[in-house]
């Protein structure tokens, strides 16, 4: 099972949510030291999956390099206090990922409400209720399922273009033949039988590199490598290292623990009776585990 999310997708919206000049930040043993380039922090619903995206671009060259998801109430952006300058920080519950940034408007008397709007806006704007977090994990399992409909109705209508030799890379879209083959993989992965798991530590190049021996495999995740990416199992490895693919697997961890875990197995297909004695993402795997030895058991 994979969500139809494009991880590296920086497309924009023609008005954003909220935009602000900020540069980035980087480590430097203990200590925390300004990236000298013009930035900029921009906050948007994506139009492709429905998600809360936060990214930073270079202003200089207009290239994004972050591009972030973001579930209600998983992070908080906040002023650092130790600082005595502008220093805020985008601190995430789901991981212990933490980015820091500076800001670069020319007066400092709005860092204040900027700062609670990419609050207000992240948290599913104007809302100190968190039970509008179920409200939110439904939209977002609507447009799973619209988004799904779609790849299956393109899938069927591209039927008699299946054996074209044309190299294009194919749509991130996912038919229903590639979430079965996507399912199969999750499958086949071990899942620790003690508390909860954490998908970050299921998926890992160290875990998932065996499985990508097998050319059938490499094949069924080639369409969601990232665009001009080698279709190679070494690219596969690449995105499984990356922050963008760390940070989307770290937000399903917590929105499975945080209550979507029964929507999504029901708009999945997946047994809802599994227990969750073990933790949702347990549950969730397992679930995925129980459709494939039915699948298997009736072939």
């Amino acid at each position: 099972m994979s969500l139809p999310i494009n991880l590296f997708n920086t497309q924009q919206t023609s008005r954003h949510l909220l935009e602000f000049r900020a540069g980035k930040m980087f480590r430097e043993g203990n200590l925390v030291k300004p990236d000298t380039r013009k930035g900029l922090i921009y906050l948007n619903q994506s139009p492709e999956d429905s998600l809360m995206h936060f990214y930073w671009k270079d202003r200089s060259t207009n290239k994004v390099e972050d591009d972030l998801i973001i579930f209600p109430f998983e992070a908080e952006f906040s002023k650092v206090k130790q600082s005595n300058g502008r220093v805020y920080i985008l601190k995430f519950q789901s991981s212990s990922q933490k980015l820091f940034f500076w800001m670069q408007e020319p007066k400092a008397d709005k860092d204040e409400e900027l700062c609670k709007k990419v609050n207000d806006i992240i948290n599913n704007v104007h809302s100190d209720d968190k039970s509008d977090v179920m409200d939110y994990n439904q939209e977002l399992l609507n447009a799973l399922s619209e988004s799904y409909q779609q790849s299956k109705e393109e899938a069927d209508n591209n039927d008699n273009e299946a054996g074209s030799s044309d190299k294009k890379k194919p749509t991130t879209q996912f038919s229903k033949d590639q979430l079965k083959e996507i399912s199969e993989i999750l499958a086949n992965i071990q899942v620790p039988e003690t508390n909860d798991a954490n998908l970050q530590d299921i998926l890992t190049p160290e875990i998932v590199s065996p499985l990508l021996k097998d050319r059938e495999v490499c094949n069924a995740l080639f369409p969601h490598l990232p665009d001009n990416s080698p279709l190679d199992s070494q690219s596969i490895e690449d995105v499984l290292r990356s922050p963008q693919f760390i940070h989307s697997i770290n937000s399903l961890t917590y929105a499975l623990r945080s209550g979507a875990l029964g929507p999504l197995m029901a708009e999945l297909g997946l047994d809802s009776s599994i227990s969750t004695s073990d933790g949702a993402v347990v549950a969730f795997l397992r679930a995925i585990q129980k459709k494939q030895d039915d699948t298997m058991d009736e072939s």
